[in-house]
């Protein structure tokens, strides 16, 4: 039974990661195609005031949703409450089972409110990185890109500055909210 990697696991990871950073940055030409742009969505979401929008947004929907779970935890505890004093210090195996299901019933929800409240984080990044997309992809491809990547220090080391396409996205995503603000006045 193998525990994780040893000296030789790492070495063709790193050969198979030099590959494709190699791959990538050779074929990389504003003219002919196949090269890679790279954005930081983080930044652009930053500048953008994405970023803070987006929690504020999530934190208010969780506010609101904390207090109807309350609500609903309150009434559960004081169900349980009355159970456990009708049923004793002694419940049969059928009351016990009640008592337990109450009590799982209470986690259960509170399980269900922190899931609701990721799942609309994401559909909010996703919506917000769905507009990023289109607007890179634009622009990616004006360069001869055909792949983009999502910066991550973790998974690139560094990058050709050529490359990054970061401020021009934020640049174009800028002036379609300057144009969509004249629009609206």
């Amino acid at each position: 039974m193998k525990r994780g990697f040893d000296i030789v696991d790492i070495v063709i990871i790193l050969a198979f990661a030099a590959g494709v950073v190699f791959v990538f940055w050779n074929f990389n030409t504003t003219k002919g195609g196949g090269g890679v742009a790279v954005i930081r969505l983080e930044q652009i979401g930053q500048q953008l005031g994405k970023t803070e929008s987006i929690s504020q947004t999530v934190s208010q929907a969780k506010s609101e949703w904390d207090a109807e779970l309350n609500q609903n935890l309150a009434t559960i505890a004081e169900e349980l409450q009355q159970k456990e004093q009708e049923f004793g210090e002694s419940p049969t195996e059928e009351q016990a089972t009640t008592l337990s299901n109450l009590r799982n019933g209470m986690e259960q929800k509170k399980q269900a409110n922190g899931q609701r409240v990721r799942q609309f984080r994401m559909e909010l990044m996703n919506g917000f990185r769905t507009e990023v997309e289109l607007v890179a992809s634009e622009i990616a491809k004006a360069r001869g890109a055909t792949a983009i990547l999502l910066y991550n220090p973790q998974n690139l080391l560094s990058i050709e500055p050529s490359v990054d396409i970061t401020e021009a996205v934020l640049a174009k995503l800028q002036q379609g909210s300057q144009d969509m603000a004249q629009a609206q006045e």
